[in-house]
């Protein structure tokens, strides 16, 4: 068995690996309480005025529709099938059927 006084060949005390970890643990917290902040400053603007929820859900949706155009191995930035003047708020879209 080894004695707890010992370090290891490289010199590096076990406690400073603890101390390290705990560090590490404790930055990611503040980033993560940080983080929450911000989305509850984003809810809070969202409900203080929802035409700004509007857009953002707008936004939203123009990214989902791009990612999934890109995940297709399509161009994001292209209009979906049958919608050539890339009119994105609604209306008829034409699906081609072979």
């Amino acid at each position: 068995m080894t004695d707890p006084d010992d370090t290891d060949p490289g010199g590096t005390d076990p406690d400073d690996y603890v101390a390290r970890g705990v560090e590490a643990l404790q930055q990611a917290a503040e980033e993560m309480i940080s983080a929450a902040r911000v989305m509850l400053d984003v809810a809070e603007g969202l409900v203080r005025d929802p035409n700004a929820a509007g857009s953002v859900l707008h936004a939203f949706g123009m990214a989902a529709r791009a990612a999934t155009r890109m995940a297709s191995g399509g161009d994001p930035s292209a209009s979906p099938p049958g919608r050539e003047d890339g009119d994105e708020d609604g209306g008829v879209r034409r699906i081609p059927v072979s």
